[in-house]
């Protein structure tokens, strides 16, 4: 892709930015609970269906440690109710799967807050993270954290101008150019910044040397030929990395959890273990991809063997997917015992309205 670099650049934004008075954003920090829903689905044991409650979650906040650039967000969570279970009154938190997301992107004037653009997102928690300079320029980066895969983050950048914000792409052309395998740009790249600019990795310890090669590379900021922003390759900076091919199925997996191509992901994260038989975060990842498929009994195969002998991070989440997959079969009993270990490993407050929700259901207070 042909990328013409900044300083052959000059633009003149002609968008009109609205402003908005202080006293309209400064203290917005609200939860709203919507009226319940039913959806149903098909699985093996037939359809199911389950209940769920919206929450609408809105906060205005400085981006980062920025005292010039603030978000707007507003997100959707659904919290998914036991049939017993009453709606969620007011004044409670949101925890639950993430729903549609959006933020709105000001600059703080001396008159008031300069409307820049929006940002959506999809099923993910959208989170405008920073602003900082990339060859003179203003670059706004945002992430969104997918629920349940514990570290599936996807990053996208904006060009701050005068008066709006512009998407920029990031060019792939280097992986060609730098002969780096096919199958490389598997998803779940991170960057950082620097105190040069901008870094994007993959990078990871390999288990056993079956290995493909990972990359760090430093990106700058450009035009492409329809002026659009562009972060491309920097010449020179390309250091190699090394991933097991087991990590790199995994991996590959997670791209298609986050998609919601759960028969796809099974397969990957099946090689993953197969290429790995100590891979526990893979084999996590196949239990979950199962549960969210309906295979209850598949989800507690793979989710006991890592509560057995994974670490504690990876079994506090098999332990919740545990108790999830234990109830969905109606085994309350199970249900609890996993549901407390899940919160007694790593509590938080989605496990112990787990627990609570199951000790109503059976009736008692142990």
């Amino acid at each position: 892709m042909r990328v013409i670099p900044m300083v052959a650049l000059v633009f003149a934004s002609s968008a009109f930015a609205e402003t908005v008075p202080f006293d309209s954003l400064n203290g917005i920090k609200r939860l709203e609970f919507r009226e319940p829903g039913t959806e149903c689905y098909e699985s093996k044991r037939g359809e199911r269906c389950h209940t769920y409650q919206e929450c609408v979650r809105e906060e205005f906040h400085a981006i980062g440690k920025s005292e010039t650039y603030y978000a707007l967000t507003n997100s959707v969570e659904i919290n998914y109710l036991h049939e017993d279970e009453e709606p969620i009154s007011q004044g409670k938190s949101c925890y639950g799967e993430p729903g549609a997301q959006h933020a709105t992107v000001f600059r703080k004037t001396a008159s008031g807050y300069q409307r820049l653009g929006k940002i959506t997102s999809g099923q993910c928690l959208l989170y405008p993270e920073s602003i900082q300079r990339l060859n003179g320029r203003e670059l706004l980066a945002a992430k969104c954290s997918f629920s349940g895969t514990g570290n599936m983050v996807e990053w996208s950048f904006y060009l701050v101008e005068d008066s709006t914000l512009r998407k920029a792409s990031v060019d792939e052309s280097f992986l060609q150019e730098l002969d780096i395998p096919a199958g490389q740009s598997l998803g779940n790249e991170r960057y950082e910044w620097r105190d040069h600019g901008l870094r994007r990795y993959t990078f990871s310890h390999p288990r056993h040397c079956q290995c493909v090669a990972g990359y760090i590379v430093d990106l700058k900021l450009a035009f492409n030929n329809e002026w659009e922003p562009v972060l491309t390759f920097v010449e020179g900076s390309y250091q190699p990395g090394f991933t097991s091919l087991s990590n790199a199925r995994n991996k590959r997996g997670l791209k298609y959890y986050r998609e919601g191509n759960y028969a796809a992901a099974v397969r990957e994260f099946e090689q993953a273990q197969k290429l790995d038989v100590a891979n526990y975060e893979a084999i996590s990842n196949l239990g979950l991809a199962h549960l969210r498929s309906g295979n209850l009994d598949q989800s507690i195969r793979y989710s006991l063997q890592v509560f057995s002998f994974g670490n504690d991070k990876l079994k506090s989440n098999a332990a919740y997917n545990l108790g999830k997959a234990y109830e969905g079969q109606g085994n309350l009993e199970q249900s609890l015992k996993y549901y407390r270990a899940a919160n007694d490993i790593s509590p938080s407050a989605a496990r112990k309205k787990s627990v609570d929700r199951i000790l109503a259901s059976m009736g008692d207070d142990r």
